[in-house]
């Protein structure tokens, strides 16, 4: 009764890690994807006498996300992944930076996690280093979700 019993799991396990790998594959025509998105970092890249205080915004088609935080996003197979972000350096006259940049669905790797990155420019507006740049990125992550009835429904 152990063998047998043992050899049903063992089956079952296969059969399961078949209908997932089959699930995250298949983009389907005629239903909605869900997927989880990251931002996982805002970096520096170049500061030249912009400002030392910030504040940032971000979001992924409308839904505001924080860095570090993960949000959910269901979407249609011909849809884009927007990515809004917005730098602001914090003083008298703030300077603002936004960029405003979209993903198609069918290019991203369905099957893997995605890293994808914006950049956004802040210029400063006022005083001795008008002109000058400050360059942030922000790096998400982007994974797909999927269900029980997705594995289930691509087992065979």
């Amino acid at each position: 009764m152990f063998i047998i019993t043992s050899i049903c799991i063992v089956v079952l396990i296969v059969l399961y890690l078949h209908g997932k790998k089959q699930a995250i594959n298949n983009l389907p025509k005629d239903k909605q994807i869900l997927f989880t998105v990251r931002l996982d970092n805002i970096s520096l890249i170049e500061n030249d006498s912009v400002g030392d205080d910030w504040k940032f915004e971000a979001d992924i088609n409308g839904i505001k996300v924080k860095q570090d935080e993960s949000v959910q996003v269901l979407v249609n197979p011909t849809d884009k992944l927007n990515f809004n972000v917005k730098a602001e350096e914090l003083d008298k006259i703030p300077d603002v930076g936004t960029n405003n940049t979209s993903k198609d669905v069918t290019q991203l790797n369905l099957s893997e996690k995605n890293l994808y990155s914006t950049e956004v420019t802040v210029k400063e507006n006022k005083g001795r280093y008008i002109g000058n740049t400050a360059k942030w990125k922000f790096d998400w992550i982007i994974s797909r979700k999927i269900n029980l009835s997705d594995v289930v429904r691509n087992i065979f």
